[in-house]
């Protein structure tokens, strides 16, 4: 009998691993970047119990951490005025991406409007900092370090449209 129970309890947790697995492929498709989407939920020792709001949780933490990044290379390798647009352009973005923890998870569809219209909101923020390098493209580090925000950001805005 201890081995019937000891089968059910494995079998359990195989289905509802295989259910986050599904939920993080489910999120990961709807993004520009599924890859970056599946390696970066995986690795995050919390998705193994994530649902929906988690994995919004999980973006929303990893977009606020990757623009502050982005502040930090900007403010170490580029000198002149697209340095001043750029990091108050991110730190918009950060801003806005704060507000977002109150919608997590949305009571109501309007809650799911503002996760969506803060998302790309904060990605026209990101934009706005490329966009400060006048006609010239940033550095390199720059754009990684703006790129990988607004990967986490996509994720968010792929949970939101998932909900």
């Amino acid at each position: 009998m201890a081995s019937l129970s000891t089968l059910i309890i494995i079998m359990t947790f195989a289905f509802l691993t295989t259910i986050r697995a599904d939920l993080i492929r489910n999120v990961c498709i709807k993004t520009a970047n599924p890859s970056f989407c599946n390696k970066e939920l995986r690795s995050d020792p919390r998705s193994g119990r994530a649902d929906l709001t988690l994995v919004g949780k999980i973006a929303l933490q990893k977009a606020i951490l990757e623009s502050k990044v982005a502040i930090a290379t900007v403010k170490s390798m580029v000198h002149g005025g697209a340095v001043d647009d750029c990091v108050e352009a991110i730190g918009d973005m950060i801003d806005i991406l704060s507000k977002c923890n109150n919608w997590l998870p949305p009571r109501n569809k309007n809650e799911v409007g503002n996760l969506l219209t803060k998302g790309w909101e904060a990605i026209i923020d990101i934009n706005a900092c490329n966009d400060s390098f006048n006609n010239h493209e940033p550095p390199e580090k720059v754009k990684a370090a703006t790129h990988r925000a607004r990967d986490f950001v996509e994720i968010l805005l792929a949970v939101a449209n998932t909900f």
